[in-house]
């Protein structure tokens, strides 16, 4: 089903004769969804209908072209079918449509999760820089420090005390650059030989290191225009596709 209603259980017994006659004005309908008859008692030399295999196979067919829709965000209601269907031949017809629209489809679902796996990057970058706009530094020289090792992170307020003492015969420097609810955002520096001891005690001290991808250049405020300009025009070209 596209989307799940409020329904009834409901069991037919149906002469086999009438069987493909009475599912077909049942289909008219649009009210009616088929659940797993295999639980169903079967008598001794009793052979699965045909029907019910055809009844899988659309039900196949069903979940494929709903994975189709959920990728591509398509939304849509059930319409009613408005004629009799020739159950075979609708069937083969039906899978080569199905075929036909993933191979069509498969591209634009590659580049929907490609665009969303780098939107959801970039949001997550933003949240990180919001925090140090103020910091006027290019945040790629603290990578390439050679003497001194660098960490940015946030620390919870009842843990910057623990940080202290962890490093306490460590040559160190803690520098408080901003207050949020989740604790203190602050610049540790101490020397490179040290850089071990420095992140067992930022470990220790429950700090949550504010990291940037190597590709990014400039100071948090740089990089945040430039991250937020690509995540508009991502989300823009999402809409286009779909």
């Amino acid at each position: 089903m596209f989307r799940p209603e409020e329904m009834c259980e409901l069991s037919l017994l149906v002469l086999r004769r009438d069987v493909e006659a009475v599912t077909r004005a049942i289909a008219r309908e649009g009210v009616l969804h088929q659940v797993d008859v295999g639980y169903l008692s079967k008598e001794d030399g009793w052979q699965e209908e045909h029907w019910q295999d055809r009844i899988q196979e659309y039900q196949e067919i069903e979940q494929r072209i709903l994975l189709m829709m959920g990728a591509l965000r398509v939304t849509g209601e059930m319409a009613p079918v408005e004629r009799d269907l020739d159950l075979d031949a609708d069937l083969a017809d039906l899978r080569d449509s199905v075929m036909a629209i993933e191979r069509d489809a498969l591209p634009v679902v590659n580049t929907l999760k490609e665009q969303q796996q780098r939107l959801v990057e970039l949001e997550s970058l933003i949240h990180r820089l919001q925090p140090l706009v103020d910091l006027e530094i290019d945040l790629g020289q603290l990578r390439n420090l050679t003497f001194l090792q660098a960490q940015i992170g946030i620390v919870p307020a009842a843990s910057l005390e623990r940080l202290n003492v962890s490093l306490l015969h460590v040559p160190h420097v803690i520098v408080p650059l901003a207050t949020e609810k989740a604790g203190t955002i602050v610049a540790l520096f101490g020397a490179a030989k040290d850089r071990e001891i420095l992140e067992r005690a930022a470990h220790s001290a429950y700090m949550s290191p504010i990291t940037v991808p190597d590709e990014h250049r400039g100071t948090a405020e740089d990089i945040l225009t430039k991250a937020t300009e690509e995540a508009a025009s991502l989300r823009k070209k999402q809409e286009e596709l779909q």
